[in-house]
């Protein structure tokens, strides 16, 4: 029949149209396994499942029994029904459509909640890593914790709620690193100390822990406004690697905060005040000890700095104007005990012919150093500078030391002017009244001692011996020298027992001795300078013998740089220790010397007596040749220890000059393509010593101490020509050159070549 063969062709119709949607089925199929995300990431074997199980729901609804094809009533129909599932095969593969697919398919939610929770896990967990290993592991990570715990849990049902959702918890967990981050790096300020083992002030730390806290606020502001994750991460990094570098010791970053800073600015200026202030006192007491030993009375001196050595003040002007305050109270205790300790000096003076002085000389050189003080004192109050400051004291004190010096020429002018000592003489024929040396018919004043014949370096501040006297009677075996090495710097000292130049020698000389004699009550060995007619000379016996000490505290040895020695074990109270000389300060604290680069606290020991058995003898004034006056003598400061070298430039002794020593020069020669400076004895100095070389910085460099410690926080700038004097010296494990007065700059800074 008709009717059934039409049948069997639509039959046949919609079984082809099936087999052409499973052809496209295995085609779609195909291709799902290259399809990727937009970011050519592959699909997960999840979402390709959730597309293929589309593809086959589309398959399934055109050729399933009873399907559209099925349903189709004409040879039209099952070619509409099977383009129509061919079609919607195909646009499952169009990207908005797989979007489609994958936000429907619950599988593939939860997989991408799980990713995004395991990508904020390990977010979490190298946040803690690195607040570990920046700050240790007892560091605090409560806030990166809480941002993590709170929201861990991811949500959404689709990717772009789930990655809001992410990106939201990425933002709590870096702002809560960047907080511990903060707190762990303040509490690390807390801490700190300067390169040089000071601490850092409180205006310094609260400096730092304000600008972090800037840094916080600013860093999490950006963190809430960022759109991606990129964005979270390098606002995150950029936060906490300023709070770090903020936080480092001395770091360039601090440095900046703290020259921004007026509290700081403030506080460093008082601090500049306060170690001027210090270093005024401790050459103020120094000066007394030199001229008077190490028993003066520095009393006045000692309370006019303790009384103003905190300096106030809010603005410059008012931390210079309380500075000079402290320094007049300074110099008027100063002038006090240097009137003080002369007087004393004078009460027991005799002239040169060994008479006492008289009583009424006596009083008329104490009126006048009454006088002197009230008039010196009155010019220091009027002062308006520390310049001017300085020199009313040092005038009312170089005139009270002249006028207690035996037999000088104004304590004779002195007792020219005063009637009292007048009608002494004129009354001579009581017999009491001695000849003053140095008037008429009576023997002239010896001349002045010139520059021994030699010395170059060390840290400790030269300080005469302390020794007590020994045995006087005479041993004058001296047609041998008797080599002696310096433990102490030392001065030079003439026949009556003052000092007779400016040279000084540094500990590590060997000198020459030829015996011992006492002035004064006072231990001298007798030197002889060979270049100048055997001129003699004396070096206090303390500087080469040593005391016996006890120690009244357990005591640590340190260094020549004030650094504990922990290798030389401690010393225990009540022992008996060997010290050379009188204290020495290195750093701003008292030491004694007990060998070589070895001391112990001075506030440790207890003086208990002098060991030296050495025999004294007389001195005898001697016949000082008169030096040529047609010859022109120079005075030059020694910048860099120094040796001596005779006319073949070579060293002639085992002397050393300290930096700082004036010697008199007469001119210069070069030797061997050297240039020296000529000594009035004949010997010479090299010049390096004395005259600066120009060297260039190649690095922005850092000023240093004689002990090695930075003196501040200022730069010299790269390029800059600087004066340097001598070779290098080393200092610690380092070598530096010397550019002034115990400051020093690397020697790796310059270009020496």
């Amino acid at each position: 029949k008709i009717e059934d063969v039409q049948t069997n062709k639509l039959t046949a119709e919609k079984e082809i149209a099936k087999g052409a949607v499973e052809d496209a089925l295995i085609d779609a199929k195909n291709k799902v396994a290259g399809l990727t995300h937009d970011d050519k990431t592959p699909l997960t074997d999840t979402e390709k499942q959730a597309i293929i199980k589309q593809l086959e729901q589309e398959r399934t609804a055109a050729t399933k029994e009873n399907g559209s094809i099925d349903q189709s009533k004409s040879a039209e129909d099952v070619t509409s029904a099977q383009n129509t599932a061919i079609g919607n095969i195909k646009n499952d593969l169009v990207p908005g459509n797989i979007k489609n697919i994958l936000d429907k398919d619950s599988a593939v939610q939860q997989e991408r909640r799980q990713k995004a929770e395991a990508e904020l896990n390990q977010k979490h967990q190298d946040a803690i890593d690195q607040i570990h290993n920046e700050f240790g592991d007892q560091a605090n990570t409560s806030n990166t914790d809480k941002g993590f715990n709170d929201h861990k849990q991811i949500t959404g049902n689709t990717e772009q709620e789930i990655n809001d959702n992410k990106l939201a918890a990425e933002k709590e967990i870096a702002k809560g690193a960047v907080d511990d981050i903060a707190n762990n790096a303040k509490t690390k300020v807390d801490g700190l100390k300067h390169q040089d083992g000071s601490d850092y002030t409180t205006n310094e730390k609260e400096a730092i822990k304000d600008k972090i806290d800037q840094i916080v606020t600013e860093g999490k502001g950006k963190i809430d406004a960022s759109t991606t994750t990129g964005e979270v991460d390098t606002n995150r990094d950029a936060a906490i690697n300023q709070i770090i570098k903020d936080s480092t010791q001395d770091s360039d970053a601090a440095k900046d905060i703290w020259t921004n800073d007026p509290k700081i600015q403030n506080d460093q200026a008082k601090q500049k005040a306060e170690d001027e202030l210090n270093q005024k006192h401790q050459d103020a007491v120094e000066q007394i000890h030199k001229e008077f030993g190490d028993q003066a009375n520095t009393s006045k001196t000692d309370k006019g700095f303790n009384d103003h050595k905190q300096i106030t003040g809010n603005t410059e002007q008012e931390i210079n104007d309380n500075k000079l305050a402290a320094e007049k109270e300074i110099a008027k205790g100063v002038v006090d005990d240097v009137a003080t300790n002369a007087k004393k000096k004078v009460d027991s003076l005799k002239h040169q012919d060994g008479s006492d002085y008289t009583t009424n000389e006596k009083d008329a050189i104490k009126d006048k150093i009454d006088q002197i003080v009230t008039e010196g004192k009155g010019k220091i109050d009027n002062s308006k500078t520390t310049s001017e400051v300085d020199t009313n004291r040092d005038a009312a004190i170089n005139q009270i030391i002249q006028d207690s010096t035996q037999d000088s020429d104004a304590a004779k002018d002195i007792w020219t002017k005063d009637p009292k000592v007048q009608n002494d003489r004129n009354h001579h024929d009581s017999g009491n009244i001695p000849n003053v040396p140095g008037t008429p018919g009576t023997p002239g004043t010896p001349g002045t001692p010139g520059t021994p014949g030699t010395p170059n370096d060390t840290a400790n501040k030269p300080n005469s011996s302390d020794s007590e006297p020994g045995h006087n009677s005479s041993s004058k075996d001296n047609a041998h020298g008797v080599d002696v090495t310096l433990m102490h710097n030392a001065y030079l000292y003439d026949q009556t027992g003052s000092r007779c130049n400016k040279v000084i020698l540094g500990a590590g000389s060997v000198v020459t001795t030829y015996g011992v004699t006492t002035i004064n009550g006072r231990q001298f060995y007798i030197l002889h300078d060979q270049n100048a007619a055997n001129k003699q000379y004396y070096l206090a016996l303390g500087n080469v013998k040593y005391r016996v000490q006890k120690l009244v505290h357990n005591a640590a040895v340190y260094d020549q740089y004030g650094r504990r020695i922990n290798s030389a074990g401690l010393l225990r109270k009540d022992r008996l220790i060997n010290t050379y000389g009188s204290a020495v300060t290195i750093r701003g604290s008292l030491y004694f010397i007990i060998a070589k680069h070895r001391y112990v606290k001075a506030s440790n020991v207890m003086l208990k007596k002098i060991v030296t058995e050495t025999q004294a003898e007389e001195v005898e004034p001697i016949n000082t040749p008169t030096a040529d006056a047609a010859v022109a003598v120079n005075e030059k400061q020694i910048m860099h220890n120094a040796y001596v070298y005779d006319e073949k430039g070579t060293r002639s002794n085992q002397l050393i000059f300290k930096a700082g020593s004036i010697v008199n020069t007469i001119g210069t020669k070069t030797i061997n393509n050297r240039l020296f400076y000529v000594l009035e004895n004949g010997m010479y100095i090299a010049a390096g010593n004395i005259d600066a070389k120009k060297l260039r910085l190649k690095h922005n460099a850092y000023l240093y101490s004689q002990y090695g410690n930075r003196l501040n926080h200022s730069v010299v700038r790269k390029y800059k020509l600087v004066r340097t004097y001598g070779s290098p010296v080393r200092i610690k494990n380092g070598t530096y050159y010397i550019i002034a007065k115990n400051k020093n700059i690397k020697e790796a800074n310059f270009i020496t070549k």
